[in-house]
């Protein structure tokens, strides 16, 4: 067998245990050694092989975790493999660029077991920002049923994790590539590293207290409605009727606030006042809220512009509003102004522009709708702990629709991350879904209640606010620039060898 074909194989291996890492398979250890074929292929590259095999890596595993995107019921089947393959494609070349910078940092200084997990927090970094930023794809993701791994985010943010997933493959393939003397110190290291980020977490767990002197009940209800139904001019109204009734059914006195998930009702809520007026007679009493998710519009200057939105609800006469900022590219709105596309059915809403602070019960608190959720950088600037103006959010509220995809992996990938954003910033989340997975999550990141996938319920719930200044909060992507500045040490390495 030739070493191309080897090389093709490990590619694959790696790819498939990388995909099959992420939810909803639970198999969050195999990340852990996942990478090694791939750090294989690197080390017997030439940079044009590394340029190819980073590709054919970043490809496959990619389509294996991503695959659901093409099973979208709200497109047809071929527009659902359009947007998987570009969304693959896209990624892939940062898995290309990459390995290229592998292969020339270690085919010139020898150094590439130490650029690996620097250099992946800078990959991993890039891909998740600009107009296509996905950070759904971080390795991070991989360990979210491993409740004390992931207590480190609220120092490293997501990039911690990575960097020492990454670690632990560059070590896995120093045991395997060194003689019988160095492979226990090796070993031993590997050991090191994965117990103490455990029992580091289990400690952590075990010192963060939660304020229960303070408190609001909430209930999030599911509707699991069928999003190609709920335009639906016959359903409309029965739609409208049913979230009402579900809600008012199951709601207490002593409830403070009422979700509702990410365009929960079939109309323009904040706009049509007979709706309104239901609402803040049949079901909200004089101290009660209801934050919902709904379509909205604006008119300036004859234009009009259309937002997803999520709205605070409550007797006042005034409804705060909070628009949703990063829209789903080719969803929502149409990147880089592609002319072709714009006779396409794929939305065209507008951006907001400022993140919105919510309160009930003098607790501050802020929103975000669905693909939003999955970037911590954009929930980091929304909870700006330097701006005087800006006051310290004590909870999250997410809404969200992830009927689209059915029982795929999507939604469970995306409710995963969740539990990241409540660990960045020590507050509890609240997560309301259409169709699943609703769910409680509290600071530590633990799940207090859910419900499941394609289910109609609710949950009634005590959630207990909590304002921390978490160090990730306080310094972000602080491991970001040390990567940077690590990699541009080890290209002035080179530098200064060709200068010789």
């Amino acid at each position: 067998m030739n070493i191309f074909t080897n090389k093709f194989n490990l590619s694959f291996l790696s790819a498939l245990l990388l995909g099959l890492s992420f939810q909803p398979f639970n198999l969050g250890f195999l990340a852990w050694f996942a990478l090694v074929p791939f750090i294989i292929i690197l080390f017997h590259s030439s940079l044009l092989e590394g340029l190819f095999f980073g590709f054919l890596t970043g490809l496959l595993s990619n389509t294996f975790t991503l695959y659901w995107l093409s099973a979208n019921i709200g497109t047809t089947f071929s527009l659902g493999l359009i947007s998987l393959f570009a969304a693959v494609i896209y990624l892939s070349i940062f898995w290309s660029l990459f390995s290229f910078l592998f292969c020339f940092i270690n085919n010139n200084t020898g150094k590439g077991i130490y650029f690996f997990p620097f250099g992946w927090v800078i990959f991993e970094y890039f891909f998740s920002i600009g107009i296509m930023g996905f950070p759904w794809m971080s390795l991070a993701t991989t360990q979210t049923n491993y409740l004390p791994v992931i207590q480190i985010v609220e120092f490293t943010g997501i990039f911690g994790i990575s960097f020492w997933i990454a670690t632990l493959n560059i070590i896995i393939f120093k045991i395997f590539k060194s003689q019988n003397i160095n492979k226990m110190k090796y070993f031993n290291f590997f050991l090191f590293l994965l117990v103490s980020i455990w029992i580091l977490g289990y400690i952590r767990l075990y010192t963060i207290n939660e304020n229960k002197s303070n408190f609001l009940e909430i209930l999030i209800v599911q509707p699991n409605i069928n999003p190609n139904e709920k335009w639906d001019k016959n359903k409309k109204e029965k739609i409208f009727n049913d979230l009402v009734d579900l809600s008012k059914k199951n709601l207490k006195n002593s409830t403070d606030l009422i979700i509702w998930p990410e365009v929960a009702t079939p109309y323009y809520i904040f706009k049509n006042h007979s709706k309104l007026r239901r609402i803040k007679t049949n079901l909200l009493n004089k101290n009660q809220s209801l934050l919902t998710g709904s379509l909205d519009w604006e008119k300036n200057d004859n234009i009009f512009k259309n937002y997803n939105s999520v709205g605070l609800i409550n007797q006042d006469i005034k409804i705060t509003t909070y628009k949703k900022i990063r829209l789903v590219p080719f969803g929502e709105y149409i990147p880089f102004l592609i002319p072709f596309l714009e006779n396409l059915n794929l939305g065209q809403y507008s951006s907001g522009e400022k993140v919105t602070n919510f309160k009930i019960n003098n607790f501050n608190f802020i929103s975000k709708i669905c693909f939003e959720s999955i970037y911590p950088i954009i929930l980091r600037n929304s909870t700006d702990f330097n701006s005087i103006n800006y006051p310290i959010p004590y909870f999250l509220v997410i809404v969200v629709n992830d009927g689209w995809f059915g029982n795929s992996a999507g939604p469970y990938q995306h409710f995963e991350i969740s539990k990241l954003r409540a660990v960045e910033n020590r507050f509890p989340v609240i997560r309301s879904a259409n169709s699943g997975i609703s769910a409680v999550i509290n600071l530590k990141g633990e799940v207090i209640d859910k419900i499941s996938i394609n289910k109609k319920g609710f949950l009634l719930n005590k959630i207990f606010p909590s304002k921390t200044k978490t160090f990730f909060s306080k310094y972000g992507n602080w491991l970001v620039y040390l990567s940077l500045s690590f990699n541009f040490y080890l290209i002035l390495l080179i530098m200064k060898k060709k200068l010789k």
